[in-house]
């Protein structure tokens, strides 16, 4: 007898939560030394554990909540409602070349925070310095005060102790949209009063397009809980605008900005910006709580409930053509996969990959034969090979009117006419047309099958890479991101930076958090070697060289010995010991080609220091270390690369630029040895055209490879901008730590799904925005790491009626109906009767003359009275599983419980 699984999908409503909220930005590790100013995640120094000062301080007076910490700054809330989050102090250069302080890279800023009372009320006091050996002129004392009758009060006072240009760039905090967004305004101005209503959706990505209001007497916005009266000067010009689209905006942090932006600063000044926020003293009583409402909900006769439903009409990376077709080709236990009578090593990892995917994720286990094909190849039959070991799938797919692409990653695919053909001119080129035949998995009622397609495919960039560090007891999580964030999606290199691996030769350098053992890294280079993806080792040199100094260690080759950073350049015993060690990694990795760092050389400690005596200059030191190292190098036949940064003035490019003049620049770059690769890196999102360092890095006579970070329109410009150029190819870097963490690590997770992102520009050259791809890289990356199975067979299960529980309308028919947003912005497009969602059916009514929805109790609710709890009386019966179609009303955060 079959087990009955019994599935209740919610009948006829979405179930709507109304009490969500977006959520604080947490902290996330990332790169010590950050490249870029912008909406970043906090910088965690995980040797700081130690700390004897408080990570944030908190303070409650009535019905405010304030809490401060080194990220995300501040987070302000009235009656528990978050209302403005993630603040950040930046003083830079005019351009964002160079930075003097930023608030989240500043490792000690809660060192000297403080609590007093203060009108009443309670005001945290933080002072804005960092710590002598950075030289920085720039000091602030930043004050937030809570007091009674829920007034928000915040001064910051700085002086910047040095004649260079500066700029002020203070975001005081981020606005809850939930709160503001689709509400009237009035704004005061000394000369005029302006009403309006904020944008409900963002209508652009800059602040000239998006501002709300700038440079007020007074701002009042009539927010879901009650008005809010912001209270300013308008000589400090205190701006509002919509951050939601902005290309700097992080997917889980939506925020209305706001605060102070790029301020010239002037020299040796004392300076003070306050501005006061009025909160609305009680909650607006128009949404008031009815307790639980106990509801007897009949239950419909058992049926189908839930389908089989999976097919993609995308894959990732989008190839150069594909055409679909209606000839599906259904696999199962007899489906045969030929690779030919003497398939390589690369052919056989190919296949492998298929075999996983189809057993892991489908169930089904096809039979693989070594040798050549019968005269009458089956029906359902698999075929792959490189042409030069196995010309059948050649001829079968110029039979099927595509030819291989000459590009040695290129391939052809054919899924029709009963067959599946993959054809390239390389193993690694099969293998990439295996990785885009598993995306064509579709799954039906009918069964499993391949979707019917014509695709002749090979890259845009040649090098494609991907650029992460290593970590303790980190080898199965990096070999498997090798395997399924890297190959998967067709990257082709791993620039790993690897100092931490714990060395024969330094074995005293182990380090506490970071060690990585050699049998542990031993599992990624198997990993890379197998799924053809090129590894190459990263060893910091000359700046960000504070491996070297672990445990206390060769301290007399430091440049600096009170800031162990950079070491000495003039010192002999520096190259016994550096190039010991990078004996000993070439001898480990058998790599092709190395990578030496080199960025960011000045930024730590005094430099020159020890080195001063030799008369050399900054330009002078850097090159000749940089030199002697490419030397070694290419006496050893080995490819070397560099952070681009230290070559760069800031007229030259939108970021990464250290040079303190263009001719210096232009010397070092004259410099520098034609045959060393530049690894350009720009984490700025702006449009491609503004990379300009990559084509002059093109002209001068480099090969050049552009590298981004986590902002997604970053990555596409930054990828776009290199094939525009011509050049070698694309980097995506990581920096979320010393360790190499997936598993566990929900808060950096952004830094990994866009490998995919990365992974599908770099190789497409897709010109369609992040915003406008047809597939979502987060979930993609959740799916893919997870190994997300889906449904193979049809199960039944019962509906439960929820509607003598429904309480509103998903058509807003007068403006007060819905979520009272208007006509626009309703539910009227959700489909009626018992449509198929995902893998589930749902059992939704026709509320033109009804209600179709439950709408729970929420502080923001619109006006009525709602349950908190809905209790369902459905007696004597047992289920397996229970599903509901869920909405809420506002965004909530990531991986937080919204019902249940």
């Amino acid at each position: 007898m079959k087990t009955m699984h019994w599935l209740i999908p919610s009948a006829i409503l979405p179930l709507l939560l109304a009490s969500c909220t977006t959520r604080e930005l947490g902290t996330t590790p990332a790169k010590p030394a950050v490249k870029a100013v912008g909406d970043t995640a906090a910088v965690i120094d995980e040797e700081a554990a130690s700390q004897d000062y408080p990570d944030y301080i908190e303070e409650r007076v009535g019905d405010l909540y304030l809490k401060y910490g080194q990220s995300p700054g501040v987070v302000l809330r009235a009656f528990d409602i978050p209302v403005l989050n993630s603040s950040l102090i930046a003083v830079v250069t005019p351009g964002w070349g160079d930075q003097y302080y930023v608030s989240f890279n500043n490792m000690t800023l809660m060192r000297d925070s403080r609590v007093e009372d203060y009108e009443g009320g309670r005001r945290i006091v933080i002072r804005h310095e960092l710590a002598e050996e950075y030289e920085s002129p720039f000091t602030a004392t930043e004050t937030h005060a809570i007091l009674p009758n829920n007034v928000y009060k915040v001064t910051l006072d700085f002086e910047f102790d040095s004649d260079d240009p500066a700029i002020l760039e203070w975001r005081v905090g981020g606005f809850n949209p939930n709160l503001v967004a689709g509400v009237p305004f009035t704004a005061n101005f000394p000369d005029e009063t302006v009403t309006g209503v904020t944008p409900y959706e963002a209508q652009g990505a800059t602040a000239a397009v998006t501002t709300v209001a700038r440079a007020f007497n007074d701002l009042t916005i009539n927010s879901r809980i009650g008005d809010i009266v912001i209270e300013s000067i308008p000589d400090n010009d205190l701006v509002l605008f919509d951050y939601r689209k902005n290309a700097y905006a992080m997917d889980d942090n939506p925020m209305f900005w706001f605060g102070y932006l790029e301020r010239p600063i002037p020299a040796r000044q004392k300076m003070r910006y306050e501005y006061s926020i009025r909160l609305p003293e009680k909650l607006t009583d128009d949404s008031t709580s009815s307790g639980t409402h106990v509801v007897d909900a009949a239950v419909s006769e058992e049926e189908t409930v839930r389908i089989p439903n999976l097919e993609r009409d995308f894959i990732i990376p989008k190839p150069k053509s594909v055409v679909y077709t209606d000839d599906t080709l259904l696999i199962d236990e007899n489906t045969v996969i030929y690779m030919g009578p003497d398939p390589g090593e690369g052919i056989r990892t190919a296949v492998d990959f298929l075999l996983k995917d189809l057993a892991e994720i489908y169930e089904i286990h096809p039979r693989v034969v070594e040798g050549p094909v019968p005269d009458n190849v089956p029906n359902g039959s698999i075929l792959l090979g490189e042409v030069e070991r196995w010309k059948d799938p050649a001829a079968f797919l110029s039979k099927a009117g595509l030819s291989i692409p000459e590009h040695h990653e290129g391939y052809a695919l054919h899924v029709g006419d009963g067959l599946v053909l993959i054809g390239a001119n390389t193993e690694q080129g099969v293998f990439y047309g295996v990785t885009t035949l598993v995306q064509l998995v579709s799954v039906t009622p009918n069964g499993i099958g391949f979707r019917g397609a014509d695709i002749m495919d090979y890259p845009s960039l040649d090098f494609r890479g991907v650029h992460a560090l290593s970590g303790k007891n980190a080898g199965d999580q990096i070999a498997k991101a090798v395997r399924d964030l890297m190959a998967r999606y067709k990257m082709n290199a791993f620039i790993w930076e690897c100092q931490y691996i714990i060395w024969d030769n330094a074995p005293e350098l182990e380090h506490p958090q970071y060690a990585m053992t050699k049998a542990d890294a031993q599992k990624v280079i198997d990993s890379a070697s197998r799924y053809f993806v090129d590894l190459i080792p990263l060893v910091q040199s000359l700046g960000h060289s504070e491996w070297i100094f672990t445990n206390g260690h060769n301290l007399d080759i430091a440049e600096d010995p009170e800031t162990p950073y950079a070491y000495n350049p003039t010192n002999p015993r520096t190259y016994e010991f550096i190039f010991t060690i990078f004996e000993e990694a070439l001898e480990f990795f058998q790599p092709t080609g190395f990578h030496i760092g080199h960025d960011e050389v000045t930024m730590r400690g005094r430099f020159p220091y020890r080195s001063r005596d030799s008369g050399l200059s900054v330009t002078d030191l850097i090159m000749m270390d940089t030199i002697k190292l490419n030397d070694w190098f290419r006496e050893r036949d080995i490819d070397v690369y560099l952070w681009g940064d230290m070559f760069l003035h800031s007229s030259e490019a939108p970021d990464a630029t250290f040079a303190p003049t263009p001719e210096i620049a232009k010397e070092r770059r004259d410099r520098l040895p034609k045959d060393m690769i530049v690894v350009d890196w720009h984490y700025q999102p702006v449009a491609a055209a503004e990379y300009t360092s990559i084509p002059l890095w093109r002209d001068e006579g480099f090969e050049v490879i552009g590298a981004g970070w986590y902002t997604p329109a970053n990555i596409h410009q930054l990828a776009i901008a290199c094939i525009e150029a011509g050049v070698r190819g694309y980097l995506q870097t990581t920096w979320a730590g010393f360790n190499f963490r997936i598993d566990g690590n929900e808060a950096a997770w952004y830094q990994y799904w866009v490998y995919i992102t990365a992974a599908h520009y770099a190789w497409s050259g897709d010109e369609r925005t992040p915003d406008a791809l047809p597939f979502i890289p987060k979930d993609e990356f959740i799916n893919t790491w997870f190994r997300t199975k889906p449904l193979l067979e049809e199960r039944t299960g019962r509906f439960i009626d929820l509607s003598p529980a429904f309480n509103r309308s998903v058509i807003d028919r007068d403006g007060t109906e819905w979520l009272g947003y208007g006509p626009d912005n309703d539910f009227r497009s959700l489909p009626k009767g018992t449509p198929l969602m995902g893998e589930t059916v749902f059992s939704l009514v026709d509320d033109n003359e009804e209600n179709g929805a439950l709408l729970l109790y929420g502080k923001m609710n619109p006006a009525g009275s709602f349950p908190e709890l809905v209790e369902l009386k459905v007696d004597g019966l047992q289920a397996s599983e229970l599903r509901f179609l869920m909405t809420t009303t506002f965004p909530t955060a990531e991986h937080s419980e919204v019902g249940s």
